[in-house]
């Protein structure tokens, strides 16, 4: 693995704006088809209804803009989707879709082209404001319950980290936490980001050690981290350097607030992307594709394309 992974932006080609619904807030990549990026869109602008979709975008579409997934067997209008997951199961291409309905759960799909079937979903008092989601090889899926935010600053820790077993059954594998934003495996360890303790953490050989509690372990300040994807040997991290603005961003989807992306190989954590919020606002979550970084955002409703190059050392 190299020691370091730094990217640079190239100055020579232009950033490029991929429209979508308002409120792509987590992407992720097709499981077979690595062009395809799909997107999970919820409109949260101040004022306005609360709308979902699910979208896709091939990074070879010359439109620059996302296209409907149909959804089968599912009511699409009770659909807000927040952090996705996708992943070859069984051999199926299967979609994971936190969505906050009525109750909060996680939906499960199966990928078909443009259509999303539906499977099956979760609910359960223990997803208690779900964010983020990771599913192993064998379908466990890890998700992080976030916070309120006013009483995550009185130190009110309600956060927390769980776990669905393949049968089904959900438990708690790590409580009473101030924040909990993104999950990812990498390796044998399970990261997630504390977006209230500003820092990433990980518990140590989770993967091994699966009947033992492990206490977190912290690596890296990271302002207002939130989801984690990975690249290579690497994960991706997106955060918001400003909570303050990032507050009042969320009131008023004009008002700009700073976004950044890092890169953690398992020694260090780089930055290797910084908007002030010009280029875009409440950037959440991203992904490497073809020499290409692909930033998601919370409010508005685009993704910001962003040509990258990487020397090896």
């Amino acid at each position: 693995m190299l020691c370091a992974i730094l990217l640079f932006l190239l100055q020579v080609s232009p950033l490029q704006k991929i429209t979508t619904a308002f409120g792509p807030e987590d992407i992720a990549t097709h499981p077979s088809n690595k062009e395809l990026i799909i997107i999970s869109c919820t409109n949260r602008i101040s004022g306005t209804p609360s709308t979902g979709k699910l979208q896709y975008f091939n990074i070879q579409d010359s439109s620059l803009t996302a296209r409907d997934f149909i959804i089968e067997n599912y009511q699409e209008n009770k659909l807000l989707p927040h952090g996705i997951f996708s992943r070859k199961l069984n051999g199926d291409d299967v979609l994971y879709v936190i969505s906050h309905e009525e109750k909060d759960r996680i939906v499960v799909f199966k990928i078909k082209h443009d259509t999303l079937i539906y499977q099956r979903h979760f609910e359960d008092p223990k997803l208690d404001r779900p964010n983020d989601l990771y599913v192993d090889k064998d379908g466990r899926i890890f998700f992080t319950n976030t916070h309120n935010y006013i009483k995550g600053f009185f130190r009110a820790k309600k956060a927390s980290i769980g776990l669905i077993q393949v049968n089904g059954k959900i438990e708690l594998i790590l409580e009473k936490r101030r924040g909990a934003n993104g999950i990812c495996r990498y390796q044998n360890d399970l990261y997630f980001t504390d977006d209230l303790d500003d820092t990433l953490y990980k518990l140590e050989d989770y993967f091994i050690n699966t009947n033992k509690r492990i206490l977190p372990i912290k690596l890296a300040k990271l302002s207002v981290g939130d989801n984690i994807n990975t690249y290579n040997e690497s994960l991706i991290i997106t955060s918001h350097p400003s909570l303050f603005k990032f507050y009042f961003h969320s009131k008023d989807r004009f008002k700009q607030s700073p976004t950044a992306v890092h890169i953690f190989d398992g020694n260090k954590l780089n930055q290797i992307y910084y908007s002030n919020g010009t280029e875009i606002s409440g950037g959440s979550s991203s992904l490497i594709i073809d020499g290409h970084l692909y930033i998601a955002q919370v409010f508005n409703n685009y993704l910001l394309k962003v040509p990258i190059e990487f020397p090896v050392d």
